[in-house]
C-alpha cells in the first residue's frame, strides 16, 4: 500500500470517531531500564489499574462497537503485573472477537507461561536485551503468534531509530528531526490510573488529552468527538500541534559509540 492510500485509509478511520488501535497500560513498573526508553529517565508512581475500571474499560469498548485491536502494555512489563492474567481472561469474555496484544521483554518466559499465554493471546511481540547477537524470528504457539527482536540498536535491529516520546525524552548524544505527517495519534492510549494520552509517543499522558475513564461518560466517544479528530487528520497531512512540540526522531548510530549501552538494569 503507498503512503498516501496508508495515509487516506488512516484519515478515514479518524474521521469515523474510532482508533485504529487501544492501548492499556495495566501497570507501571518495568524490570528493566532501557536507555531509549522514559522508564529509564523518569520517576513514576507505582500504579496499577484495578479490574473494575479494566472491566469498565472493555465495556465501553464493547457498546461503542470497536473493532480493533486491543494491546495490553505499555512502557512497563506486563508479566510482571499479578493481575495480567485475570485481566486477560475478563478481556476475553467481554471481546472474544478482537485481537488482542501484548509486548514483552521475555525475561519471565518460561514454558508454561508461554502456553497460557497462548490460550489468552492472538499476538505477542518480545524484545530481547539478553542477547545482542538476536536475530528477529517469528512462530506460533497454538494460534498465538509470536515476534522476537533484537532490542534497539543492537545488530540485526529492524528498528533503527527513536523517538523523543512526544518531545519528552531526549538522549543527549542523539541528533532528533521533526517528524511530519504523523500517524501516532491514531491509538487511543490509557494509563493505569485512567487518564487518555495525546498519542502512542506520550508517556504517562504527560501530553495527555484531558481525558479520564473514571470522570468521563463515554471516554470513547470523547476520544473520538470531530474537533480532535480534525487536529489529528492535520497532523496527519503535517499541520503541527502545539502538543507535537519538541518531538522528534533520531538515528541510532552503528556501531554504537564506546560508551553507550543497549540496556540499563
Amino acid at each position: 500500500m503507498s503512503n498516501l492510500r496508508k495515509k487516506l485509509k488512516t484519515a478515514v478511520q479518524l474521521l469515523s470517531g474510532h482508533p485504529i488501535t487501544v492501548g492499556i497500560e495495566t501497570y507501571t513498573e518495568c524490570n528493566r531500564k532501557c536507555w531509549y526508553c522514559p522508564v529509564a529517565h523518569f520517576d513514576r508512581k507505582k500504579e496499577s489499574m484495578s479490574m473494575d475500571t479494566f472491566r469498565m474499560i472493555f465495556e465501553t469498548l464493547k457498546s461503542n462497537h470497536y473493532g480493533g485491536d486491543v494491546m495490553l502494555c505499555g512502557y512497563s512489563e506486563p508479566l510482571i503485573d499479578p493481575q495480567f492474567f485475570p485481566m486477560l481472561e475478563v478481556a476475553r469474555q467481554i471481546m472474544p472477537n478482537n485481537r488482542l496484544l501484548a509486548a514483552s521483554n521475555g525475561d519471565h518466559f518460561t514454558p508454561e507461561l508461554l502456553d497460557k499465554l497462548a490460550s489468552l493471546l492472538d499476538y505477542l511481540l518480545v524484545t530481547r536485551h539478553s542477547r545482542h547477537d538476536f536475530k528477529w524470528h517469528e512462530y506460533k504457539i497454538g494460534t498465538m503468534t509470536v515476534v522476537e527482536q533484537p532490542a534497539i540498536g543492537s545488530p540485526g535491529a529492524m528498528i533503527n531509530k527513536v523517538s523523543s516520546r512526544a518531545g519528552l525524552l531526549r538522549v543527549g548524544k542523539l541528533s532528533y528531526k521533526p517528524i511530519n505527517h504523523c500517524m501516532r495519534q491514531y491509538a487511543l492510549g490509557i494509563t493505569p490510573r485512567g487518564d487518555l494520552g495525546f498519542c502512542c509517543e506520550d508517556y504517562d499522558a504527560k501530553r495527555g488529552l484531558g481525558i479520564n475513564v473514571h470522570t468521563s461518560k463515554d471516554f470513547f466517544r470523547e476520544w473520538g468527538a470531530f474537533p480532535r479528530a480534525w487536529k489529528r487528520l492535520k497532523i496527519l497531512f503535517g499541520v503541527k500541534s502545539k502538543e507535537c512540540e519538541g518531538c522528534g526522531e533520531s538515528y541510532i548510530p552503528q556501531p554504537m559509540p564506546q560508551g553507550w549501552h543497549w540496556t540499563m538494569m
